[in-house]
């Protein structure tokens, strides 16, 4: 059985990554 808690915490960490990922590869993209 899933803990709902532990799932959202890990859902967070995922997203935060994503997100950090996606500014990376946005500053990656803007350079010439």
């Amino acid at each position: 059985m899933i803990d709902t808690e532990q799932a959202q915490r890990v859902g967070g960490l995922a997203s935060h990554l994503l997100s950090q990922l996606d500014g990376s590869w946005e500053l990656e993209s803007a350079k010439p």
